[in-house]
C-alpha cells in the first residue's frame, strides 16, 4: 500500500529582512533593517524546519504507516464501523476513508463556532456536534446539511440509547427530537449542571452539580431523587446497575454512597488527607482512591472496609506518584502509571494484599502521554513521542511507533487492526501546533 501524507495546510515561513509576529491567529509583518537577531532567528527556524523534516521522513518511511493528515487537529475519532475517521481542527470537520487516506468531506465552521465534542450516530450517518459556543448541531455526514438542535449556551450533549431524542445541560437539562429538533422537555435545576446523562432504558435522567444530584423522569419530567451532601460536590457517579450514586467533597477528604432510587444515604467514608480523585467501580462495590503522595487505596462501598493498597514498591517512591488506574473486565488487575515518569504498573488484585505483576518500561524521565488496556486486556498500550503496545502477561514490547512529537491514542478500529493516534494543536504556540496531525496504523501484526 502507498503511504499517504497529507499537507492540508503547509506552511513555510521565510524571515529575510523581517520580523513576523503571530497574535491571536493573525501575522503582522514589520519590514526592518537585517540585524544579527534576525539572522541568529532564520538559521534557528532552518534548523528546526530542517530536524522537523528528518523527523516526518522517518515517520514516512515506518511499514505499519497507513496514512497521516497533518493539521491544527484537536480531536479524532473513528465511525462506529471502523471504515472512516473524524477530525476537528479550529474552524472545521473533516472525515476520511480510514483506508486510502481520502477526505471525503469538510465542514467549515469558523472561527467563531469552533467544534468542542463529536459524537457519531451508531449506523454513522450523522454527527452530534456541540460547539464552544453552547450551539448543539446534528449534520449529515454525506450531504453535510446542518440542523440547530435548541439554543446556544450547552455545556454538553448526547444522544439517548435508541437515539430518539438528544439531551443538552447548562442550566437546566434539556430534551429534543433528534429527528426534527424541536423541544420535548426541559428539567428544572437552580443551579449549572455540569454532568447529566440517561438511564440505561432512557426513562430517566441522572445530573449533578457543586450543590446537589438529581434524577428525573425523562417523560415527565418529575424530579424523582435529589441528593444534597455536605460541602460542594467536586464528582458524582452512578453506578452501572443504577442502584446507588457515589458523591465526593472538592477536596476529595470524604466520599457518600446513597440510594438511587430513595435517596437514602447509604456510607460515609473519610478519606486519607489531600485525595485528589475518587472512582467508582464497574459494579459499584469498590471505591478507588489516590491521595496526593501516597499509596492508592481501594475500599469497599458497601462498608467503607479498606480491602488493599496499590504499592508500586518503587525505590524511589516518594517522588514517584501513581497516576491514573485502570481496572480490567472482573477487577483481577489493575493497570496504572506514574502520572509523572515514563513507567507503569499492572497488580494482582484477586488476592489481599494486592501483588505486583510488572513493572514496565525501565525507568526513564520522560512523561507518557496516557496508559489503557485494548478490548481483550491482553495488550497495553501508551501515547508519547514514541507510541508503543506491550504484551500485557510477559511484559514484552511489541511495537513502537515514532511520532513528530508527542502523541495521543485514540483507540483501535472495531477488530483492533487499525490505531488512530494524534498530535493535538496548541491553538496559539507555533513551534508545537506545526508537529499536529492524526495517524493511522496498521498493528494486525500485534494484535493477534
Amino acid at each position: 500500500m502507498k503511504k499517504r501524507l497529507i499537507y492540508s495546510r503547509a506552511t513555510i515561513f521565510g524571515i529575510i529582512g523581517a520580523a513576523i509576529i503571530i497574535l491571536a491567529g493573525c501575522v503582522i509583518i514589520q519590514l526592518s533593517a537585517v540585524s544579527s537577531r534576525e539572522v541568529e532567528d532564520r538559521r534557528l527556524l532552518e534548523e528546526a524546519n530542517a530536524a522537523l523534516a528528518l523527523r516526518i521522513e522517518e515517520i514516512m518511511q515506518q511499514d505499519e504507516l497507513v496514512f497521516a493528515a497533518r493539521d491544527m487537529f484537536q480531536d479524532a475519532s473513528w465511525s462506529h464501523d471502523g471504515l472512516r475517521i473524524l477530525a476537528r481542527d479550529w474552524d472545521s470537520l473533516r472525515i476520511w476513508d480510514a483506508a486510502t487516506g481520502t477526505e471525503l468531506f469538510r465542514l467549515d465552521v469558523g472561527d467563531q463556532e469552533r467544534v468542542h465534542e463529536t459524537l457519531w450516530k451508531s449506523d454513522d450517518s450523522q454527527i452530534l456536534a456541540h460547539y464552544a459556543n453552547g450551539a448543539v448541531r446534528l449534520w449529515d455526514t454525506n450531504s453535510g446539511e446542518q440542523r440547530l438542535i435548541g439554543v446556544n449556551g450547552a455545556f454538553g450533549a448526547v444522544w439517548s440509547h435508541d437515539e430518539s431524542r438528544i439531551l443538552t445541560w447548562h442550566g437546566d437539562p434539556t430534551i429534543y427530537d433528534a429527528d426534527t429538533g424541536e423541544l420535548i422537555l426541559g428539567l428544572a435545576a437552580p443551579n449549572s449542571i455540569f454532568e447529566a446523562q440517561w438511564s440505561r432504558d432512557d426513562s430517566r435522567i441522572f445530573a449533578w452539580s457543586t450543590s446537589a444530584v438529581r434524577i428525573w423522569d425523562a417523560n415527565t419530567g418529575d424530579e424523582l431523587v435529589r441528593i444534597v451532601q455536605e460541602g460542594r460536590i467536586s464528582t458524582a457517579q452512578w453506578s452501572e446497575d443504577e442502584s446507588r450514586i457515589m458523591t465526593a467533597t472538592e477536596r476529595g477528604s470524604k466520599v457518600w454512597m446513597w440510594d438511587a432510587i430513595t435517596g437514602e444515604q447509604l456510607l460515609a467514608l473519610t478519606l486519607p488527607e489531600g485525595s485528589s480523585a475518587v472512582r467508582l467501580n464497574s459494579d459499584g462495590t469498590r471505591i478507588t482512591t489516590r491521595p496526593v503522595a501516597d499509596l492508592v487505596h481501594v475500599w469497599d462501598a458497601e462498608t467503607g472496609e479498606e480491602l488493599f493498597t496499590l504499592d508500586n514498591e518503587h525505590p524511589m517512591f516518594d517522588q514517584v506518584r501513581i497516576g491514573d488506574v485502570h481496572w480490567n473486565a472482573d477487577e483481577s488487575r489493575v493497570l496504572a502509571d506514574s502520572g509523572l515518569l515514563d513507567i507503569f504498573w499492572i497488580w494482582d488484585t484477586s488476592r489481599n494484599p494486592a501483588r505486583l505483576l510488572l513493572t514496565l518500561p525501565e525507568q526513564r524521565w520522560t512523561s507518557l502521554n496516557g496508559v489503557n488496556w485494548n478490548s481483550d486486556y491482553s495488550r497495553i498500550i501508551a501515547g508519547g513521542r514514541d507510541v508503543r503496545i506491550w504484551d500485557a502477561v510477559s511484559g514484552e514490547e511489541l511495537l513502537s511507533l515514532t511520532h513528530p512529537n508527542s502523541s495521543e491514542v485514540i483507540g483501535f478500529n472495531p477488530d483492533e487492526t487499525r490505531l488512530l493516534t494524534i498530535t493535538r494543536s496548541s491553538g496559539y504556540n507555533p513551534n508545537i501546533d506545526r508537529f499536529a496531525g492524526i495517524f493511522v496504523w496498521d498493528v494486525s501484526d500485534v494484535m493477534e
